[in-house]
């Protein structure tokens, strides 16, 4: 995934729950110095400091981008405010990964996107075929001279809440 973003020069996000900063220190280091960002995936609020302190752990930063594994729209009022009031600014993908093949994939995405629209956040999973989808992907946006970023905590968030703090 890091060699094909940096194959394009393109810049991501990298949504993580407590189970992967565990699993994939290297690759967390690496994706931070290759100026990547990282957020949080979490199951519930209770995960949100609990996956920062061990981010912290691994790799001397901290940071203030959560998604939900079931989507903000799970979230109860008093929960989205929790998460706000802990500094937490709550995003979710706006296109996510649709098909069987990497082509398929790809194809959704480019047909999801709107040309009029500033922001879409893309969800791809870390399988092999998310993984063949990306490499086709950026080639796609390459060639429409789309921009590639990755979120940071000033951004507007994008979210199921229509919530933009």
């Amino acid at each position: 995934i890091l060699s094909s973003l940096s194959s394009y020069n393109a810049k991501a996000t990298f949504f993580i729950d407590q189970k992967a900063v565990s699993e994939c220190e290297n690759e967390i280091r690496r994706a931070i110095v290759q100026g990547h960002s990282i957020g949080i995936l979490a199951s519930s609020t209770e995960d949100l400091n609990l996956t920062n302190t061990k981010l912290f752990d691994v790799a001397k930063t901290k940071t203030r981008l959560v998604r939900f594994k079931n989507g903000s729209s799970s979230l109860s009022d008093e929960d989205v405010e929790e998460v706000i009031s802990l500094g937490y600014r709550l995003w979710d993908a706006d296109i996510s990964q649709k098909g069987t093949s990497s082509s398929q994939i790809s194809s959704n995405i480019m047909a999801s996107l709107n040309p009029n629209s500033r922001t879409s956040v893309i969800s791809l999973s870390d399988s092999d075929v998310g993984v063949s989808a990306l490499s086709k992907l950026l080639k796609q946006l390459d060639s429409k001279n789309y921009a590639s970023t990755s979120i940071h905590v000033l951004d507007t968030p994008v979210n199921q809440r229509s919530d933009r703090r």
